[in-house]
């Protein structure tokens, strides 16, 4: 039976029995800071179930009394940063937070792990707050907090571990200051205060900068320095200080600049050193030489003072510059000089020694000056330099008394070159001084022979007189001869002046002559340079020159005209470049240049050189164009004139005798022969060399002597002779002229090498307008004679450019009669040549195919994309060859993909690898595609072998008794396919040795086999491991049975049993050799798994075997294959 009890607390003082009643109903009491101080009574008053109040009773507790303090929900408040300022916060019961204190450590743990593993940071303090210092960086910040009591007792501290650890700052510049005057030459010094971590290597440099806002310049002596004195350059312009940052880890912080408040300001002037440089000699130079400092120079003042033996010192008033030439009149004096520094902006500076010398600074004394040696002081030219003006000088001598000075003139050319004139006292200037300077060198000597230094002078070019024209003459004028005048020039240099030459039929004097280039009628101008060579429209004109004297700076003198005495004379007659030309297929053009004033009739006429060399008048080829025919062919063709008849040659006997102008000497002809008019020469007699000699000299028979050979020699010329006013002599001579007979040229003309032709071929004769008679030419032969050229008018192609075709080469002639003739009687051969394209565009390369030389081509598959190209060259029976003409293709397309002597290898055993080839063609090949077949014999019904899509193939036991049928399909690179084509084995065949077993066991009619099961037919599970156990596999005539073999606790148990009645049959796996599955029906199967693959091909040979002869079951059902 339980009671209820009823209890209650009270508390009360010690001295005091009044208790106040604080809780009822509980055994428990919480004190409270009220407590502290009193009594607690617990009461304990028991009750039964009825309610009935038993005897109460009771116990004091001692006097409460205060409980240490203590720390609850510690926090640190702010960013933990290198630098920061964290504040820990904290709630206090049995103290005051106020009096609390506050200690920071650092740790490398995020736990806590005992106050000994603590690094301190600062010392207990009231303080609450804490700055991070640089040390914290990378560790924890761990805050103890030990409360305490007002009367100073401290209850348990308290730790707290910060959630991260101290993160560094950027490196960084909390402040920058510069100190120090910005003065010249004073010291200027930086200061920085660094935060981020550990200061590295910091960049200092200085800058100028010539306004504020300028990017400034930096100043490389002063980089990497905080401090920098100031120098010259600075003044006038602002000076900043860049710092940046840099850790130790090579981290850089923003860059900070403090730049002056105000321009750098120049120091005070002053001298640091004074001296005089030089010696105490007369006519020295003596310079002062000193420091200056304070900002710019100005005109510093310069004060030089002279001082006796007895020290009287004395200013030279005039000299106030920074050097001094010492005189005659400072000989045994002692010099001084005083300098004053002035700065640019006039400020003025004081001593550099003591106040008390004041601001002029005396410098050393030095001397006394001695006489100098002599010396040439200024030396001038007097008188006009210009050619034809005399030239003298003046010359000013130091060094004591005066000698006997020399001097000299020399002309010094603009190339350099120096040619010495003369040694007088003056100097005429001539035209040969025009364009050169005149040097003089003047030597000083004094009284006692001592020769000083030479002084020169040289003088501006010498400029030459007005140009002027002293004599203008043109001598004797012929057609092409160069005519040079003769002229004289004075006035300087003469330069390019203008010159005109003018022709006119009428003879010019007085002031017709003199403004010839204003006239304009019947006056030509013909030529603008000085020399003039008269042309054929110039024969029978006067030639007019106006000269206009120019001098090399362009400068004109008066003009100057002068006419030729006679008219231009024709030049002699002669015929050059006699020559033959095709004009066209079969058409020649007989043609020469003839020169010698105007020509008159000209007679022409054409031969045939023969193989043998005979040359054959053409008869009736009289004309400068020619056609040949049949009879030229292999045959060389010469132009050149015929000879007159009988009475064209005495006609022009006596015309020439009438003419009765001087003739040129003859060959063989003394030009002291007299009494006899002579103007032709005898033919040679006939004993001269035989016609097929061509290389000696040909020459003329003497004549006698006549008079009146009054022109100077010429080149030697054949002629034809007679005697003045003889007809018979002329007869006689042209009845010789049928006999062979030479002509002497003495010169390289076409001629040169022939020594003996018929008449005929020497019959160009060039004949002046005049009747003036020249030398006789005769063409060179031309080339051997030759029907035309077989041409093709064009290439084409017959067949296309694609894979697999054949291109033949077809010549398109012409359908004229001459080339339709020409390919039948005289075309010999064509040669092909077939070349392929190595690259595309439109000037794409072509390389020859060097076995392909015939009129066709088969195209292959290595072309495709290429163009072809054909050159066709045909050879006619004089062995020339026409132009090679050439026919392209577009690019090669490949054909219809297809597979030609398709076959498959193999040994034609069940166990055997078996290969399918065949050669392909049709561009290139893609992805064929290979499928392989089974085919029973006498059945035309294929059995695909599902997964063998591959070129090669491995026979098994299901292939036994069946053909291997490959069908392969041709498939393009682009994705067209070809006509499948197929190839097929013989039966396949069991392996002999496999063979063998199987017919022994099929004799005995019942095997029996062992084997193993594998009852785990997952796929992820590994074959063979764990679940393999062993069967007994009994084969007979009627059935196949498997048995799972007894044991000492359990029988023997048939696993699978059927008859061989479909859908009986046996599966093998082509990734494992070793493993069948014998299928009863849907629901009974077994796998087995044998040692080698040659025992599971007997069982399979086997059962098939059995299923076979004693039962009539069908080889397809037996596989399980769907036809």
């Amino acid at each position: 039976m339980r009671a209820c009890a009823s209890s209650r607390v009270g508390k009360g003082v010690l001295s005091s029995s009044d208790f106040i009643l604080v809780s009822t109903g509980t055994a428990e009491y919480t004190l409270t800071k009220e407590d502290v101080g009193h009594l607690l009574v617990f009461v304990y008053i028991p009750i039964n179930f009825e309610g009935q109040e038993g005897k109460s009773s009771k116990i004091v507790s001692q006097i409460v009394k205060q409980a240490p303090p203590k720390v609850n929900n510690l926090k640190i408040v702010g960013e933990l940063r290198e630098g920061n300022k964290v504040t820990v916060t904290a709630l206090v019961t049995g103290g005051i937070e106020g009096s609390s204190r506050v200690q920071w450590f650092k740790t490398s743990s995020s736990k806590l792990e005992g106050e000994t593993a603590l690094e301190a940071l600062s010392t207990p303090k009231i303080a609450k707050a804490f700055r991070i210092p640089l040390g914290a960086v990378g560790h924890y910040i761990v805050a103890k907090f030990t409360p305490m009591t007002p009367d100073g007792e401290s209850g348990e501290p308290a730790y707290l571990v910060s959630a991260k650890a101290v993160e560094t700052l950027p490196p960084s510049l909390n402040f920058l200051s510069v100190t120090g005057d910005y003065l010249e030459g004073e010291m200027l010094t930086a200061s920085y205060g660094y935060i981020g971590g550990h200061e590295g290597k910091s960049d200092y440099n200085w800058y100028l900068h010539k306004v504020e806002a300028d990017p400034g310049a930096l100043i490389p002596e002063a980089s990497g320095y905080l401090q920098y004195r100031i120098t010259k350059d600075a003044i006038g312009k602002y000076i900043s200080f860049k710092c940046t940052p840099v850790r130790d880890d090579g981290i850089w912080g923003e860059p900070r600049t403090l730049t002056g408040q105000e321009r750098v300001r120049p120091g005070n002037p002053k001298l640091l050193t004074l001296r005089l440089l030089g010696k105490a000699i007369e006519g020295t130079t003596l310079h002062v030489d000193k420091k200056y400092w304070g900002g710019e120079e100005g005109d510093s003042v310069f004060r030089w003072f002279l001082a006796d033996s007895d020290g009287t010192q004395s200013e030279i008033i005039s000299a106030n510059a920074a050097s001094y030439t010492l005189s005659s009149d400072d000989i045994g004096l002692l010099i001084s000089v005083a300098c004053e520094p002035v700065r640019s902006d006039l400020a003025r500076g004081l001593s550099v020694l003591s106040e008390k010398i004041g601001p002029v600074i005396p410098g050393k004394q030095i001397g006394p000056v001695i006489p100098g040696p002599p010396t040439c002081q200024s030396l001038q030219f007097l008188g006009s330099i210009m050619e034809g003006q005399k030239l003298v000088f003046d010359a000013t001598y130091t060094g004591g008394e005066r000698g006997t000075c020399s001097h000299e003139w020399f002309r010094m050319s603009c190339n350099g070159v120096k040619e010495k004139l003369s040694d007088d006292d003056y100097l005429n200037l001539t035209v040969d001084d025009v364009g050169s300077c005149i040097e003089l060198i003047y030597t000083p000597m004094r009284k006692d022979g001592v020769k000083g230094a030479p002084k020169h002078v040289v003088s501006e070019i010498v400029p030459p007189a007005e140009p002027t024209c002293l004599e203008l003459i043109i001598p004797y004028c012929c057609e092409d001869i160069e005519v040079f005048p003769k002229k004289s020039y004075y006035g300087g240099k003469e330069g390019n002046g203008e010159y005109v030459w003018y022709k006119t039929k009428a003879k010019m004097q007085g002031s017709d002559l003199t403004n010839v280039s204003n006239l304009c009628e019947d006056v030509f101008v013909c030529g603008r340079s000085l020399t003039y060579t008269p042309s054929l429209e110039d024969v029978g004109s006067y030639l007019v020159l106006y000269w206009v004297p120019t001098r090399t700076d362009r400068k004109c003198g008066e003009p100057s005209v002068a006419i030729s005495s006679e008219p231009v004379s024709p030049a002699h007659p002669i015929v050059s470049n006699v020559h033959v030309e095709e004009l066209s297929s079969g058409i020649y053009s007989g043609g020469g240049n003839y020169y010698g004033g105007h020509e008159g009739s000209s007679l022409f006429s054409w031969y045939r050189e023969t193989k043998e060399g005979t040359i054959v008048l053409i008869s009736g080829a009289s004309s400068t164009v020619y056609e040949v025919d049949d009879s030229d062919y292999t045959c060389r063709l010469l132009f050149g004139t015929p000879f007159p008849t009988l009475e064209e040659a005495h006609i022009y006997c006596l015309s020439d005798q009438n003419r009765r102008s001087p003739m040129p000497p003859i060959s063989g002809i003394p030009l002291e022969t007299s009494n006899m008019d002579v103007r032709y020469a005898y033919p040679a007699p006939l004993s001269v060399p035989s016609q097929t000699s061509h290389t000696s000299s040909p020459s003329l028979s003497p004549l006698p002597a006549t008079s009146g050979n009054s022109r100077p020699p010429r080149k030697k010329c054949a002629y034809f002779a007679s005697h003045a006013g003889n007809f018979a002599f002329a007869s006689s001579i042209y009845a010789s002229l049928t006999s062979p007979w030479v002509v002497e040229t003495g010169t390289t003309d076409n001629m040169t090498g022939m020594s003996s032709i018929s008449p005929q071929a020497l019959r160009y004769t060039p004949v002046r307008s005049d009747s003036a008679v020249g030398e006789l030419r005769l063409s060179e032969s031309t080339g051997i004679i030759l029907p035309e050229l077989l041409q093709v008018e064009m290439l084409t192609f017959t067949g296309k450019a694609v894979e697999g075709e054949k291109l033949t080469a077809v010549e398109v002639i012409s359908n004229s009669e001459v080339q339709q003739r020409v390919w039948s009687e005289y075309k010999k051969v064509i040669k092909y040549q077939w070349f392929l394209s190595t690259d595309a565009g439109d000037d794409k390369p072509f390389e020859p195919l060097p076995l392909q030389q015939s009129s066709s081509y088969k195209v292959r598959m290595e072309d495709i994309g290429c163009c072809l190209k054909c050159q066709s060259i045909v050879t006619d029976v004089f062995g020339r060859s026409s132009k090679p003409m050439v026919a392209e293709t577009a690019p090669v397309l490949p054909g219809i993909p297809k597979i030609d002597k398709l076959e498959i290898e193999g040994r034609g055993f069940h166990t055997n690898l078996y290969a399918i080839r065949g050669i392909y063609s049709g561009g290139k090949e893609g992805k064929s595609r290979v499928q392989w077949l089974r085919s029973m014999v006498g059945s035309p019904d294929l059995i695909s072998i599902p997964g063998e899509i591959g070129r090669i193939y491995e026979a098994n036991v299901d292939d036994v008794g069946y053909r291997l049928v490959a069908v392969y399909t041709p498939i393009r690179e682009d994705g067209v396919e070809g006509q499948p084509v197929s190839a097929s084995t013989e039966p396949i065949a069991v392996e002999p040795d496999v063979l063998k077993e199987v017919k022994q066991k099929l004799d005995l009619g019942s095997v029996k086999f062992e084997a193993l099961c594998d009852k785990d037919r997952s796929p992820r599970k590994v074959p063979g491991v764990g679940s393999l156990e062993r069967r007994i596999l009994e084969v007979n005539r009627k059935r196949v049975k498997v048995l799972k073999p007894g044991s000492k606790t359990s029988f023997p148990a048939t696993e699978i049993r059927g008859t061989y009645t479909p859908p009986f049959h046996v599966e093998l796996f082509r990734n494992d050799q070793h493993r069948l599955r014998i299928v009863v029906d849907s629901e009974n199967e077994v796998d087995l798994m044998v040692q080698t693959r040659h025992l599971r091909d007997v069982i399979v040979l086997v059962i098939r075997g059995l299923a076979q002869k004693f039962n009539s079951t069908s080889l397809n059902s037996l596989l399980k294959i769907e036809t």
